[in-house]
């Protein structure tokens, strides 16, 4: 899918990688927010040799808190 992009949060597990794996082998640019930069780093080795098309951005993100402003 040419200029196709999509966001996954938890890509590195779970449904999240399952997700991740279906748009990259559609040819989709995907950014990628996690926890873990090594589990993102080696998702992004594993994923460029697979499908060399994918554009990945990993892009580490640690919520621990949600603020709510009135």
């Amino acid at each position: 899918m040419d200029g196709k992009t999509a966001l996954i949060t938890g890509a590195t597990s779970g449904i999240g990688s399952v997700i991740l794996e279906h748009l990259a082998s559609a040819g989709y640019s995907v950014i990628v927010f996690g926890r873990d930069q090594r589990k993102m780093e080696n998702l992004e080795r594993q994923l460029s040799k697979k499908y060399s098309e994918c554009h990945l951005t990993c892009i580490e993100c640690v919520a621990t808190s949600l603020v709510v402003s009135r």
